[in-house]
C-alpha cells in the first residue's frame, strides 16, 4: 500500500516541459508508466525546492551554500534509493522500486545536479556549447530515463534493454529542449526576479538582440525581423534533431515493441507540429502560447496504428485533446 501511494503521489505531480512525454506514457503498461512518473517526480521535487528558495530573491542575494547543500542532500536521497534505502519522502519508495525493476543508472541525476548548480551562478547561457551542456543535463537526463524505461522488454526474467538509450534520447532531448526554450522565453523572463534567458548569448548577439529587447517583446507583445530570424535558425536546428531521431528510430525498430515504436513516433509528430507552429507564429511566444493542433497529429497516428495493428484510438483522442500552452 505504501508503494502504491508513493506511485500515486508521483503521478499527481505536474512536469513542466515534459507534459507530452508523460501523457504519451499514459498508454504504456502500468510498470513503465509508473517508473516514468517516479523518475520525473524525483526531478520535480528538487526543482520546486530550488525555485522556492529563490522566491523573490535575485541570484546574487541567494544563500547559495544552503541551496547547494539542499541539492547535495537530494542527490544523496537518489543514490540511497538506487541502493534500496528509502528516506522519509513520498517519492523515495516509487523511485527505489523503479531503480530495481529497470536497473537505471544514476548519472542522469548527477547531470541534473549540474544543471541546478549552474542555475545558482547564471541567468544567461553564454554560448552554444553551454546550451548543449544544459540540454544534456536537463532534457537529456529526463529523456535518457524515459527511453531506457520505455524500450526495456520483459521476457519473464525481468526487464532488459538491447541498445544504449542515449542513441535515441540525445536527439529527442535536443528537439524538446529547443522547442521549449523558444516557447518558454516569456515565462523564463518573468518567472524570477533576474529574468532567465536560455537562448545562447552568442545567438542573441548574431541578431543584435539584447535582454532589454526581449523584455520589450514581452511587454508589447510585438516582435521584429531580428527575432523572426532567431526563431528561424532554431526552428531549422530543431528539425535537424527531429530527422536524426527519425532515422535512428528506423535503425532500432527491431529492438522495440510496436507499442513503444508508436509512442516515440507519436512524440516526434507532436513536437514536429509544435515546432512548426512556433515558426509560423513566432509572435505567439509573447501571447497565448502554442497548443498542438491535434487533427494532423491524430491523422498520422491513426495511420501508423493501422500499419502496426494497434488500437489506441480512445486513449489517443483523450491524449491529444489535452493541449499544452
Amino acid at each position: 500500500m505504501e508503494l502504491e501511494n508513493s506511485y500515486k503521489y508521483c503521478r499527481s505531480l505536474k512536469h513542466i516541459g515534459m507534459e507530452y512525454p508523460l501523457l504519451a506514457a499514459s498508454i504504456l503498461p502500468e510498470d513503465k508508466k509508473n517508473a516514468i512518473a517516479a523518475t520525473l517526480a524525483s526531478f520535480r521535487i528538487i526543482i520546486d525546492k530550488v525555485h522556492d528558495s529563490l522566491g523573490e530573491s535575485t541570484i546574487d542575494s541567494l544563500n547559495k551554500d544552503e541551496t547547494r547543500a539542499m541539492i547535495k542532500e537530494w542527490h544523496g536521497m537518489v543514490e540511497d534509493a538506487r541502493q534500496g534505502k528509502c528516506h522519509d519522502h513520498d517519492v523515495c519508495l516509487a523511485l527505489s522500486d523503479s531503480f530495481s525493476k529497470f536497473n537505471l543508472p544514476t548519472h542522469p541525476w548527477q547531470d541534473f545536479s549540474n544543471a541546478l548548480n549552474y542555475h545558482l551562478d547564471n541567468v544567461t547561457v553564454a554560448d552554444e556549447k553551454t546550451f548543449n551542456d544544459y540540454c544534456r543535463w536537463t532534457y537529456g537526463a529526463s529523456m535518457y530515463n524515459y527511453v531506457h524505461i520505455m524500450a526495456s522488454q520483459n521476457h519473464g526474467e525481468g526487464y532488459t534493454l538491447h541498445f544504449k538509450p542515449e542513441f535515441l534520447s540525445e536527439d529527442l532531448a535536443a528537439l524538446f529542449f529547443i522547442t521549449h526554450t523558444l516557447t518558454d522565453i516569456a515565462n523564463d523572463l518573468s518567472s524570477t526576479k533576474d529574468g532567465v534567458i536560455f537562448i545562447p548569448q552568442t545567438a542573441l548577439d548574431r541578431y543584435g538582440i539584447s535582454k532589454n529587447d526581449l523584455f520589450n517583446y514581452y511587454e508589447s507583445g510585438e516582435i521584429d525581423n531580428r527575432f523572426r530570424k532567431l526563431v528561424d535558425e532554431y526552428y531549422h536546428l530543431g528539425r535537424e534533431y527531429e530527422l536524426y531521431a527519425r532515422e535512428k528510430l528506423v535503425l532500432i525498430r527491431g529492438q522495440l515493441q510496436k507499442e513503444d515504436w508508436f509512442i516515440l513516433d507519436l512524440l516526434l509528430n507532436i513536437y514536429s507540429n509544435y515546432l512548426h507552429r512556433i515558426w509560423e507564429y513566432p509572435e505567439a511566444i509573447f501571447h497565448e502560447g502554442y497548443p498542438v493542433d491535434p487533427a494532423m497529429v491524430f491523422i498520422n497516428a491513426m495511420k501508423l496504428q493501422k500499419d502496426l495493428g494497434l488500437n489506441f484510438k480512445q486513449d489517443l483522442s483523450s491524449l491529444l485533446s489535452q493541449s499544452v500552452a
